[in-house]
């Protein structure tokens, strides 16, 4: 795919991503991480204040 590729020059090993590749994870991980986001402030929002309470008869 082009994706990522290893090769060895003059002796030295090199790992090597793509430009799409890494733009393509740092998208996932924005993603996921405002998924994590809003979950928690859905969790630790204030609840509303109660005005006035009430007793049924």
């Amino acid at each position: 795919m082009g994706s990522l590729g290893y090769e060895t020059i003059a002796g030295t090993n090199i790992l090597w991503l793509s430009q799409g590749f890494v733009q393509e994870y740092w998208t996932y991980q924005a993603e996921k991480f405002a998924i994590i986001d809003a979950a928690f402030q859905a969790i630790t929002a204030p609840l509303p204040a109660v005005s006035r309470l009430t007793a049924v008869p």
